[in-house]
C-alpha cells in the first residue's frame, strides 16, 4: 500500500454500500489503524480508499464474501432439515 500524505480525500462505503467522499486530515492520535476526518470521526484506514474505483472494487469483494457466507448457511440449513426429516420418518 502506498504511503498516505495528509490531508487527503478518500472514499468509503457506508453499511448500505453507498459511496461517500471524506476529507481525512490526519492519523488518529489514539488509534494506530485509524485516520481522522475533518469532522473528527475516525475511520479504519483499510476502509478508506484512495479512489472511487478502489472503493467500488472493495464493495464488490464484500458482496461476494457475503454471498459465499449465505450459501454456506443455506447448505447448513438444508442438512439440518434433512436430519429432521430423517428423524421424523423413524
Amino acid at each position: 500500500m502506498t504511503e498516505r500524505t495528509y490531508p487527503y480525500n478518500g472514499w468509503r462505503l457506508t453499511p448500505a454500500f453507498r459511496l461517500v467522499e471524506v476529507r481525512i486530515k490526519r492519523r488518529d492520535p489514539w488509534l494506530r489503524a485509524y485516520d481522522q476526518a475533518e469532522g473528527g470521526t475516525s475511520y479504519r484506514r483499510k476502509d478508506i480508499h484512495l479512489s472511487r474505483e478502489e472503493a467500488i472494487a472493495a464493495g464488490r469483494k464484500k458482496i461476494e464474501a457475503r454471498r459465499e457466507y449465505l450459501k454456506k448457511q443455506a447448505e447448513r440449513l438444508d442438512r439440518l432439515s434433512a436430519a429432521l426429516d430423517k428423524a421424523g420418518s423413524n
